[in-house]
């Protein structure tokens, strides 16, 4: 673990973060949580339990709602995921 004033300021950071107040931690969140969704789309859903796929929908939603151009990335991955997982076999009306 890192120590000293890097360690200190990191680990502040980390709270910052996971607090998700400030403006920034809010668009980190949301890039963390666009990111998870983006992969989804490159990798194999197959092994996803059922009741996940609605879910990674829509769990991007509260950190994107705040700044119009993440509502609109969140929008365009969303449309991908979607096409993804019908192309999977997907039945998201379950």
């Amino acid at each position: 673990m890192v120590g000293g004033e890097l360690g200190k300021e990191i680990r502040n950071l980390w709270h910052e973060f996971e607090e998700d107040k400030t403006s920034e931690a809010k668009f980190v969140k949301a890039l963390d949580s666009l990111e998870a969704n983006h992969q989804s789309i490159m990798y194999d859903v197959d092994y996803w339990e059922n009741w996940f796929y609605p879910v990674a929908l829509t769990k991007a939603d509260k950190y994107c709602e705040h700044e119009e151009i993440l509502g609109a990335l969140n929008g365009e991955i969303t449309k991908r995921m979607k096409e993804e997982f019908n192309r999977a076999g997907v039945d998201l009306n379950k």
